[in-house]
């Protein structure tokens, strides 16, 4: 599952933890036959699931950055790609794609038909 979300995403073999992680996320959340077609995380925490959280690996998207080092007029939000859920943590992980640095954030516009990686790989083809 792995390796289908870093094909599927095209991303850089940077993110390969990422990938990991959140197939795991993943595997933990659906159903198993030999659990009488229950769910493991539903077993553990007795808790019902909600699918509405999941979003695409590697699309494109917008969170909320930090205010410090901000001023009143600087962005509140730039392009970063999704890369997984934090554990333990209502919330997204995502990349920066202009600063180049991960942060969580719970405020996010997801644009899951975009994907950035794909399309710059497309871009550098000749």
């Amino acid at each position: 599952m792995a390796r289908s979300l870093l094909f599927q995403s095209n991303v850089t073999i940077v993110f390969w933890g990422d990938c990991i992680l959140t197939a795991t996320c993943i595997i933990h959340r659906i159903p198993y036959r030999i659990l009488n077609n229950c769910i493991p995380y539903q077993i553990l925490y007795n808790i019902a699931l909600d699918y509405s959280n999941f979003k695409i690996f590697g699309s494109l998207c917008y969170g909320v950055t930090q205010k410090h080092d901000k001023h009143k007029f600087s962005p509140k939000a730039g392009p970063t790609i999704f890369i997984g859920y934090p554990t333990g943590v209502k919330g997204y992980m995502l990349y920066g794609l202009e600063s180049g640095k991960t942060i969580m954030s719970l405020n996010v516009v997801f644009h899951e038909i975009i994907m950035p990686f794909t399309m710059q790989h497309h871009n550098s083809t000749p």
